[in-house]
Order: C-alpha cells, then sequence, then structure tokens
C-alpha cells in the first residue's frame, strides 16, 4: 500500500513538472511569437508609411503640374514625371519586397529611394509653381532647396547600397562593410555639399540657398566633377561586389561565401589559398 502511494506522488509530481515545463516552453514559444508578429506589423506599417509618401507626393505633384499648364515652366533634366515614375515603381517593388520579406534590405532600399523620387518631384514641382505661376507663395525657396538634393538618394542608393547587398539583403561577406561605409560618406559629402551651395538653385537662377552659410554665388554645375568621382568610385567597388556574388562557383569548388568564410576558419592551422 505504501508502495503503491509513492508510485502515484512521483508520477503525480513528474505529471506536474512535465505540465510547468510544457507551460514554461509554450510561454517562452508565444511570447517569441507574439514578438515576430508585432515586428512584423511594425514593418509594414513602415513600408505602407513609405508608399504613401511616394504615391501622394507624386498625385501632388501631378496636381501642380496640371494647374501650371498655361504657363511656361523652367526646363528639367530629363522630362518632367520622370521622378514620379521612378517614385511609384521602385514604391510598389520595395512594397513587395519588404511584405514577404521584412529582413532584406532590397525592398527598403526600393522603398526609401521612390520616397525620396516623390517628394523630390513634389518639392520641384512647388518650387516652380510658387516661383513662376503664383509668385509670392510661402515656401517656395524652401522646396527648390528641397529639389535641390533630394534628387541624389534616388541617384545615389540603387547603384550603390543596392548593388552591395542584392539579392538576399546583405553584403557579400564581412569585408565589404568597408565598401558600404565608403559609399555612404561619399552619397553624405555629396548632400551634404549640394544643400549647403548658395546657388543659384537648378532651374531657377533668382533663387539662393535659404540655408547657405557662403556668400557670392557658387552653382552646383562647378562642384560636380569631384563629387561625382566620389560617388563614381563607389558605384564601381558596388558592381565589383555584385560581380564577386554571382559566380556560381569559385576556384577553389564553393560559393564565394563559403570560400570566405573557409578563409576565416583555417582547418588543421592552414587556410585555403588567397
Amino acid at each position: 500500500m505504501l508502495r503503491r502511494v509513492r508510485t502515484v506522488t512521483f508520477l503525480g509530481c513528474a505529471v506536474a513538472r512535465i505540465r510547468a515545463v510544457r507551460s514554461n516552453l509554450l510561454g517562452a514559444v508565444g511570447a517569441r511569437v507574439a514578438v515576430a508578429r508585432r515586428g512584423v506589423t511594425t514593418s509594414r506599417t513602415i513600408a505602407i508609411a513609405l508608399l504613401v509618401v511616394a504615391v501622394g507626393s507624386s498625385v501632388g505633384a501631378l496636381v501642380l503640374l496640371a494647374l501650371s499648364a498655361a504657363v511656361p515652366l523652367p526646363e528639367v533634366h530629363g522630362f518632367r514625371g520622370m521622378a514620379r515614375i521612378v517614385a511609384l515603381t521602385e514604391g510598389a517593388l520595395g512594397l513587395a519586397i519588404a511584405f514577404r520579406q521584412p529582413r532584406n534590405a532590397v525592398g527598403w532600399i526600393f522603398l526609401v529611394s521612390g520616397a525620396c523620387a516623390g517628394s523630390y518631384e513634389l518639392a520641384q514641382m512647388y518650387s516652380a509653381y510658387a516661383s513662376v505661376v503664383h509668385p509670392g507663395l510661402p515656401g517656395g525657396e524652401w522646396a527648390a532647396w528641397l529639389a535641390s538634393w533630394l534628387w541624389l538618394p534616388t541617384t545615389g542608393l540603387i547603384p550603390t547600397f543596392l548593388l552591395l547587398v542584392f539579392p538576399d539583403g546583405r553584403l557579400p561577406s564581412p569585408r565589404w562593410r568597408p565598401v558600404a561605409w565608403y559609399a555612404a560618406f561619399a552619397l553624405g559629402i555629396f548632400a551634404g555639399t549640394v544643400a549647403l551651395l548658395p546657388g543659384p538653385l537648378p532651374g531657377l537662377p533668382s533663387v539662393r540657398n535659404p540655408l547657405s552659410p557662403f556668400p557670392g554665388e557658387l552653382a552646383i554645375g562647378e562642384v560636380l566633377l569631384p563629387l561625382f568621382t566620389l560617388l563614381f568610385v563607389a558605384v564601381i567597388l558596388s558592381i565589383a561586389a555584385l560581380v564577386r556574388r554571382f559566380p556560381a562557383v569559385s576556384r577553389c569548388g564553393a560559393p564565394p561565401a563559403e570560400v570566405d568564410r573557409l578563409r576565416e576558419r583555417p582547418v588543421r592551422g592552414r587556410g585555403l589559398p588567397r
């Protein structure tokens, strides 16, 4: 009888412990699932917000263009509406990628680039509208200032960071981090320099930069060569990263990423030949 009582007690304790462990595991899994779902929801909200910026600014620019149909507007590079097409295309691509793979940087690059393209189009149209169609509207010079440098993220992100992380959203290996830092440096120097030039601002010869601390006049055309040289080097390095990523088999018979991993972890004191 005593043995039966002990056996029942032991089994009861074991069942209680199993239930407790199961409850803890389910709670931990549930918490992780909740955090993951919350992260996905936040990512999707941000992606939708960026798409709304791209679409809304493109629609606003289209409305201003329609209101300015009877007045000749300043000339722009390419054709009016080109940035709007870029904004809608990149925004749609970015949203599709961000919804399916929220951790893939490719989708976010497209979304940010599309939002900047749409904002650039709206700023450019409003600056022309406030300066030519209805002179005296507030914010015209600030819109012209935004349009003077806001084209750079769209122009610079795609041939640099997109090529660096395409297609999985990661660099080919940690050795390419200096290239990413250099690309960010080149874009930052380019945008900062253009944003502080005294002017006249592109397309509006009578408008000066409201934020420039420099006296006199200095247009963007006078400093483009060294700035484009910086950015061009970043583009070449990014293309090299893309080419480095896609050879199917390296000389060692393994993918490039695996070769880099093996080089960093030598086997029996000997790494792969460089």
